[in-house]
């Protein structure tokens, strides 16, 4: 995990994220994750401040498994798609054992 030096404290990279968004972010709130992956942060997210959120992954089977882990949840809405500039059909190619990392390049 990553840390970052504060006042001879090590802050965890969640930790920072959290102090960003915590004056931001609340049950009002609407959040587009770009890349839902395994859904860790859009559970993060709820915790903490219970704001809506759309997440887009373009990945059919890690769509599915966020629609199916998070079906019960209302404010949470997954869009089976990827981003960008312009509507168009591309290859996404998988790297590592995991299948985390994607590239369209």
């Amino acid at each position: 995990m990553e840390h970052f030096l504060r006042d001879d404290s090590f802050w965890s990279v969640d930790k920072i994220r959290h102090t960003a968004f915590k004056n931001l972010l609340n049950s009002s709130s609407l959040i587009i994750e770009i890349g839902g992956n395994t859904g860790l942060d859009t559970s993060q997210f709820i915790t903490l401040y219970n704001s809506s959120i759309i997440s887009f992954e373009p990945l059919v089977t890690m769509s599915e498994a966020l629609k199916e882990k998070f079906k019960t949840n209302s404010k949470i809405e997954i869009q089976p798609y990827g981003l960008g500039n312009r509507a168009r059909n591309l290859s996404i190619e998988l790297f590592g054992s995991n299948n985390m990392g994607t590239s369209i390049f």
